[in-house]
This record gives C-alpha cells, sequence and structure tokens, in this order.
C-alpha cells in the first residue's frame, strides 16, 4: 500500500447544531366553524416542541392537587461549542397541576399543529382518545384536560428560545390561548364522536413547531411506558439528545426531579433510578451511569437510537454509528458518493487479513483522523481523492489498528444487543395476543354474567367499590360501570380465578 502523511493538531469535536427554519407562513386565527384536515400518513410518531419537552414540570408525586399551584424547573445542556445553556421556568396553573393525561393530551395537540401546519389545530375528542389508545367514555377527561391547561401560564426566565428571533428571550406565555367548538361548551357534547373542537396555542411556541424545532416521540414506545412519569422521562432525554445533536450526554438528579413534578428530595435518587429501569425495558439500547460529578449527583446517559443516512449499505451505516450522521453531512460523506467512489475506485487490498476496498479504507481512516484523532484536515474528500490518484503518500493513523479491534468487539456487543431486542418484540407481540383473546373472551364471559343478577351485583359492588367516582360523575357512567366489570373478569381469568362464584 502506498503512504501519505497527515498531519494533526489537537481541537474540539464539533457537533451541528439545529437549525431551525424560519420561512413561516403568517399564522393567523380563524372565526370560521373549525374543519378537521386529515393526515392518515402522519399520525405514528408525537412531535414536542423543544422547550416544553426539556423543561415543562408535571406533577407525578403522591401530593394532593391544590387549585393553586406554582412549579420551578430548570435543565441545562452544554451545545456544539460546550458553551452552558439552562432552561429555566416557573409553571403556574389554577385549575390543579398537570398529569400524565394532560402529558399526554399536549403532545397530540402539538403533533397536530405540526400535521395540519396551523397554530389552531381542529380535532375530536374521538381522535384524540383513539391515539392515545384510551378506553371509550374518555372524552370529558381528555375535555377537562384541555379546559385545565387553558389556566396555565408559563414563565421563562430569560431562556426561552424563539426560532422567529433566532434568541433566548424572557417571556411569559399561557400555554394554551383560547379554545373553540361547534357545539357549546358543556357535557353535552361528549356523545358525539363527530364534534370538532379546536384550540390555539402560543404563537412563539407554534412558530416553533412549524419551523421544525421540535423532537420526535416514537408512539408506540411512549404508549407502551405505563407512568406519566416515565412518559416524561422518555421525552425529556429524547430532547435534551435533538436539541443538542448528541447521543451522550449528562443529566442532573435534581433537573431530572424538577421536570418530573418530584418534591422530595430524600426520594429522588430511589424514583428516578426506577423510572430508569422501567425506561430501559422499552429501549433495551438506552445505557445510563449513575455518578457523583462536582459533588452533585448526576445520570450519564447514551442513547444510540439514530435516523440512519442509507438503508442496505452496511459499510455507511456503520459510518453513521461510529462518527454520527451530522459528521457524515458536514463532511458531504453521501451514499451517491461512496457508490460512484466504488465505481471509480474498486481496487482492493488486504487489510487484518481481510479483503477490503482501498477507497473505503481510506475514508474511514480520514474520518477517524479528523474525528477521533482531531486532525487539522479541511476537507475529507480531497484527502481521500489525493490518496486515490497517488497524489499523496498514505499511512495509517496514530491508534488507527486498536481503534478498529475495538469497533469489531463492539459491533458484536450491539448485533447482540438488536437480537435481544428482536426477542423482547417477539414475546411483547405473544403477550399483546394472548391479551387480546383474554379481553374477547372476557367480553363474551360479561354477557353471560349479566344474566345472572346475583354474580352480577357481586361484580358491581366490587366496580363501585374501585371505581365509584369516576361511574357516579360521568354521564356515561353505565358505559364505563360495564368496561370496568368486564376488566374485573378479564383479571379473574388471568389469575385463573373462578368467574361465576
Amino acid at each position: 500500500m502506498e503512504n501519505f502523511e497527515i498531519n494533526t493538531l489537537s481541537s474540539s469535536s464539533t457537533f451541528n447544531a439545529l437549525k431551525a427554519q424560519h420561512n413561516l407562513a403568517e399564522l393567523n386565527a380563524t372565526d370560521t366553524a373549525p374543519v378537521v384536515v386529515s393526515n392518515p400518513n402522519d399520525i405514528v410518531n408525537f412531535k414536542s416542541e423543544f422547550n416544553i419537552g426539556l423543561a415543562l414540570p408535571f406533577e407525578f408525586c403522591k401530593n394532593k392537587k391544590q387549585d393553586k399551584f406554582e412549579k420551578h424547573s430548570m435543565t441545562k445542556w452544554f451545545d456544539e461549542n460546550s458553551n452552558l445553556h439552562r432552561l429555566e421556568v416557573v409553571f403556574r396553573g389554577n385549575s390543579g397541576a398537570a398529569g400524565k393525561l394532560d402529558q399526554d393530551v399536549l403532545n397530540i395537540l402539538m403533533s397536530m399543529c405540526v400535521e395540519q401546519k396551523t397554530d389552531s389545530p381542529v380535532f375530536t375528542y374521538e381522535e384524540i382518545r383513539k391515539r392515545l389508545g384510551l378506553s371509550k367514555g374518555s372524552h370529558g377527561n381528555i375535555r377537562d384536560s384541555i379546559q385545565r391547561m387553558l389556566g396555565m401560564t408559563i414563565e421563562f426566565k430569560k431562556s426561552f428560545y424563539s426560532t422567529s428571533g433566532s434568541k433566548n428571550v424572557d417571556v411569559e406565555k399561557h400555554l394554551i390561548q383560547s379554545r373553540k367548538s361547534v357545539v357549546n361548551e358543556d357535557y353535552a357534547d361528549l356523545k358525539n364522536l363527530d364534534a370538532r373542537h379546536s384550540v390555539t396555542f402560543d404563537k412563539d411556541i407554534m412558530q416553533n413547531l412549524l419551523g421544525g424545532y421540535y423532537s420526535v416521540l416514537s408512539r408506540e414506545t411512549y404508549l407502551s411506558l405505563d407512568s406519566g412519569a416515565v412518559r416524561r422521562l422518555y421525552q425529556l432525554i429524547v430532547s435534551h439528545r435533538d436539541v443538542g445533536k448528541r447521543n451522550v450526554f449528562t443529566l442532573e438528579i435534581e433537573d431530572i426531579a424538577s421536570v418530573l413534578g418530584l418534591t422530595n428530595k430524600k426520594e429522588f435518587f430511589g424514583n428516578i433510578k426506577k423510572y430508569f429501569e422501567s425506561l430501559k425495558t422499552a429501549l433495551p439500547d438506552l445505557d445510563y451511569v449513575f455518578a457523583t460529578v462536582e459533588r452533585k449527583k448526576v445520570v450519564k446517559i447514551s442513547f444510540p437510537e439514530t435516523h440512519l443516512l442509507a438503508q442496505g449499505d452496511q459499510f455507511l451505516d456503520s459510518l453513521v454509528k461510529w462518527y454520527g450522521e451530522d459528521v457524515l453531512v458536514t463532511n458531504e460523506i453521501s451514499p451517491d458518493f461512496l457508490s460512484d467512489l466504488r465505481a471509480k475506485y474498486p481496487t482492493k487490498v488486504e487489510f487484518e487479513k481481510t479483503k477490503v476496498y482501498l477507497c473505503e479504507l481510506l475514508v474511514d481512516m480520514v474520518l477517524f483522523q479528523k474525528i477521533t484523532n482531531r486532525g487539522q484536515i479541511k476537507s475529507v474528500r480531497a484527502i481521500i481523492f489525493a490518496s486515490l490518484n497517488k497524489q499523496m503518500e498514505y499511512t495509517k493513523p496514530e491508534g488507527y489498528k486498536r481503534f478498529v479491534t475495538e469497533r469489531v468487539k463492539l459491533k458484536d456487543i450491539i448485533e447482540t444487543k438488536e437480537l435481544a431486542l428482536k426477542e423482547v418484540e417477539r414475546k411483547k407481540f405473544e403477550v399483546q395476543v394472548t391479551e387480546k383473546k383474554t379481553r374477547e373472551l372476557a367480553a363474551l364471559t360479561f354477557l353471560t354474567v349479566k344474566k345472572e343478577p346475583r354474580v352480577y351485583a357481586k361484580y358491581e359492588k366490587e366496580a363501585y367499590k374501585l371505581y365509584g367516582e369516576e361511574i357516579r360523575t360521568s354521564l356515561l357512567g353505565e358505559q364505563i360501570l360495564e368496561e370496568r366489570i368486564k376488566e374485573l373478569i378479564q383479571a379473574r381469568m388471568e389469575a385463573g380465578e373462578q368467574i361465576m362464584s
């Protein structure tokens, strides 16, 4: 193999900052009756505006909810230039603290803003219910959740990032400014599955959303997390990963606690550790380590999920894993570039007892020299072409052989994790199939139970004991009662207990 020399100087690794788009159409509210916009191809994942995803606190602790409350929240992260950023908010409300359902409904409404490309998304309660996988009879709870958010204000202390001004500002905002409906705002419309409603969000929040300043949450993963606190933790981690374009970062335990609404400092560590363990079940690739840094308890997070540049090109996929997608984009290493390179330079050489493309080996080595060894390389492509055209000599960068050896080991670990993940998904599917069959059998058994007054009365009593307030206060109480009895029957079936006794 020919040899060429690459000079190296120490410099900091750089990461691409998230770039929000600024060419937005003017957001104007309309006084006409709302019309639902159908977006069948864009309902898979949820979208969350970054400011809200990073620092909006929700209440998941066991304290009693009060009519008026105030929550302080802070989260910190470093940008590509290692500058520290803080997002500090004061969250106030006059209708009780925000909980799990409020968080879920808010994510759906923000997603609809992106889908419908408007600051006033139109929806039906039934549509929100289906997207969240809630049971029938949840319309009243969804309506109350939106009403509760109407009474919420957020004070950003010189930390709200506005894409329209490309700067952090000190503002106080109403999360949802207004709402309207084609029917009267009372419970009479809850049985009407086609009743249209709309809300209008704060303009700056919506400009951020419509400008691409949001993180994407996997709907399947999000809904698989039963606890509101674990869902919030998942949203927080994804937002930190996306806003900094980093798959490895560190968060302080107190910061995490503040955005989860935890108030008892003695329980911070235990609860957060428990939430991470639950999240790990849904995200096997998530790695985390609890540590103490400068007398502060932190969690170091590795979240390797990435959007691959290509499908089916193993070499390109491996480059994304080892160097990061942003590095490849910055250095113009694209699928077309690699394809053309292989076609023009098909020469293969022996490296570590394996035949490999010389052009691929050069791409890998030059990226290693620039990113890992922090070499002063202005153009990766220029060095690759110069070497392939024999205009400069070639030599392995220092530490490259060891890097390749460790990378092969890591590849084996990743493949093992992927196999484990597939096994988890297979078992999850089997459980879902079994649960579906049990639900169907429970529904049929319910019809039999209903014909036996003595047995039905027993289940009715138990349902009222567990869900009495929900049943008595809802206009759909009879329907809710039947659903709860079916759930009790299903639970007994799964436990192997007698149904008709």
